[in-house]
């Protein structure tokens, strides 16, 4: 059964006039589909004909009258010559119609009403939600025909409203204003056109035009073998499909680069129909507005929550608060809580798997204070999967893919066998990135042998806890023994081993045994982490510095160091904890990936017999270029023979964009 929805320009079908109806036809699977038929009245009288384009999409037009009622005939897919009738939409005698036409250089815009009763109407001429005119002008016998030039419109979908003296929008239509000369003029090339397997290749990119001169761009690069890509080379989606056309149109849209594509010489008809249906909006003025979506738009990475003290606390213009982030490029922020002690700090991108941050408040007179601050939980939204079997055609491109990961597997496991090579089905290498301070502990007295995280820590205190060595007392006795005296001093042993020393570290120095009254009482937020390095080095040398009075001779000679690491490095400072400061972590944004690039710069390695079977043989997402300046990419391509595409995209600080593709032939080589 197919879905068949119609589309009248501007919203509804009017009497009398002659109405432009778009319409798209589905199949079973949600794709469009190429149909014909026939638009006919009760009685099977035939009024026009209408025909979709490959997407299942197209348009008509006729003229309702009040005493008919309408259909659209087509043949039944099931192939057995019988028609199936789909029902118009119902006409109506009032209202208003708003349609837009390509004329050449400009746009010509076509407005009727018998309903509107003012002396003028209004057009509102919008794009990406910025109002770039807005035209005035009387009703002549219902109608207003006025023009409007294309260039004094930035490129992209433009939306048309008619609006009423109270503006009050009345119909509304979508156009896609093509500029092709606005977009960033891109020059790829270079040295020679085709190379040999593991050769460099070197290519050259720069905008043209000098008017351009201070202006920076940011290119993407990508290259990968043609072949693969197969059919999804000319469907595949781009920066100039998603910016100017997916981004702002909602629901599928199938093969969205043909509509980018020069060589398509139907395109610019097709993306007109595309607007009048997927583009297309009616107002009903008869249906309540509501908004009932739950969850609160982010525009950026937030902490927000609230300070917990009584309201009596917090004055009326607020309290103050200041908030340091301690990502890649350290950062301050500083604002007034609400009447409530509510706050809500908008911070710059980070990436990673957490964020430090250091939040510090004051009370009515300034002065810092201990209040709590209550952040808000930030809980991913549940997903829930509905899975049903289906059968559906093989996707072309993914057995390709799949058919040539088995080959290259097969390859290289014939590799490696013939060199004796042992494959392992996986292998995870797991190392942490070490601060300047650890790196320089780890080399004078060891490795780390366990990490307790100090948010692990941090999480794990209750309201009872007094101090770092009851949070480690309660919940790491297999890594940490607590030895509690009757006097209640308290001192850390690691377990394991043969009952040997243990000294404490904070912060890369030793501390003094009449210091070790003091480690107890260190807050959890304030600790980074709590290493153990077992049977580390340098001991007795270590042993003597913290306790000066014992003879090296009648030091240990094995023993054990916890390393403690502080928030800011503050040691035990910590103990007397600023006031008015507290430490977290937020979540971030995922960690960027950085992508293996082969090198063939050697003899050896040119001629290294290991098979190299990329698929993408080159990625780079910043390339960047001031002016008409020049930037030179280079990399080595693999073994695969054929030709390779390269794909540029870029974007400038002005907001311009620009996409390019660019071929060149591998051949083989020595």
């Amino acid at each position: 059964m197919l879905d068949v929805q119609f589309f009248p320009e501007g919203g509804e079908l009017l009497y009398g006039l002659m109405n432009k109806v778009g319409f798209k036809v589905l199949n079973y699977k949600g794709k469009g589909i190429t149909i014909e038929g026939d638009i006919i009245d009760e009685a099977g009288k035939k009024i026009t004909k209408f025909k979709s384009n490959q997407f299942g999409m197209g348009v008509f037009a006729f003229k309702p009258t009040p005493e008919n009622t309408y259909f659209a005939r087509v043949k039944n897919p099931s192939g057995d010559g019988s028609y199936v009738q789909y029902p118009l939409p119902e006409a109506v005698s009032k209202g208003s119609l708003l349609s837009i036409f390509d004329a050449n250089e400009k746009i010509r815009i076509s407005a009727f009403s018998n309903e509107l009763k003012s002396e003028y109407i209004f057009i509102q001429i919008l794009c990406r939600g910025i109002v770039y005119f807005e035209i005035k002008g009387a009703l002549k016998n219902g109608w207003l025909i006025t023009d409007l030039e294309k260039k004094d419109l930035p490129e992209g979908i433009i939306a048309f409203t008619l609006v009423d003296k109270n503006r009050q929008p009345q119909a509304e239509r979508l156009y896609f204003n093509e500029l092709t000369d606005t977009r960033l003029d891109i020059n790829l090339s270079s040295n020679i056109k085709s190379y040999k397997q593991r050769e460099k290749t070197t290519l050259d990119i720069k905008i043209l035009g000098n008017e351009r001169d201070s202006i920076r761009s940011n290119f993407s690069v990508l290259v990968l073998n043609k072949e693969l890509l197969g059919k999804a080379l000319t469907s595949r989606q781009n920066i100039l499909s998603y910016l100017l056309l997916n981004s702002e149109l909602k629901g599928e849209i199938e093969n969205p680069n043909y509509y980018f594509n020069k060589k398509n010489s139907a395109r610019k008809f097709d993306l007109d129909v595309l607007m009048l249906t997927q583009g297309w909006r009616k107002y009903k003025y008869s249906t309540p507005m509501t908004n009932d979506f739950s969850f609160k738009n982010e525009p950026a990475l937030s902490v927000n929550g609230r300070i917990g003290v009584p309201f009596s606390k917090i004055k009326k213009e607020g309290m103050d608060l200041t908030m340091a982030v301690f990502g890649k490029n350290p950062s301050f922020y500083s604002q007034k809580t609400d009447s409530l002690g509510y706050f809500d700090f908008q911070i710059a991108d980070e990436y990673g798997a957490s964020t430090k941050i250091l939040v510090q408040n004051n009370d009515k007179l300034g002065k810092k204070k201990n209040y709590p601050i209550l952040l808000s939980k930030k809980e991913p939204l549940k997903i829930e999967f509905n899975q049903e079997l289906a059968i559906e055609e093989l996707d072309a491109v993914v057995q390709k893919v799949v058919q040539r990961k088995r080959e290259k597997k097969r390859i290289v496991g014939a590799f490696d066998t013939m060199y004796g090579v042992t494959q392992l089905d996986e292998v995870t290498v797991e190392a942490r990135k070490l601060t300047p301070l650890q790196q320089k502990v780890t080399k004078k007295y060891g490795e780390a042998d366990v990490v307790i995280n100090g948010e692990e820590i941090a999480s794990k205190e209750e309201k009872w806890s007094y101090g770092l060595y009851s949070v480690l007392l309660f919940n790491y006795p297999h890594e940490i023994e607590i030895e509690t005296f009757s006097d209640g001093f308290m001192l850390a042993h690691v377990v394991g081993g043969r009952n040997e020393a243990t000294l404490i570290m904070i912060d890369g120095k030793l501390v003094r045994d009449y210091n070790y009254n003091l480690i107890p009482s260190l807050p959890p937020s304030e600790i980074k982490s709590v290493e153990l390095i077992k049977y580390a080095k340098r001991f007795v040398e270590s042993y003597v510095t913290v306790f000066p009075n014992v003879h090296p001779l009648d030091a240990p000679k094995l023993g054990h160091i916890i390393s403690i690491y502080t928030h800011g490095n503050v040691g035990l400072h910590a103990v007397d904890k600023p006031k008015g400061q507290f430490h977290t972590s937020i979540p971030v944004f995922s960690a960027e990936k950085d992508y293996y690039i082969p090198k063939y710069d050697t003899p050896a390695q040119r001629i290294s017999n290991e098979p190299d079977l990329r698929s993408l043989v080159y990625w780079n997402p910043d390339v960047n270029v001031v002016g008409t300046k020049k930037a030179a990419v280079e990399f080595y391509n693999g073994d695969d023979l054929g030709e390779m595409l390269v794909i540029v995209e870029a974007i400038s600080e002005d907001g311009q964009i620009g996409y390019k593709e660019f071929t060149y032939e591998v051949k083989e080589g020595p």
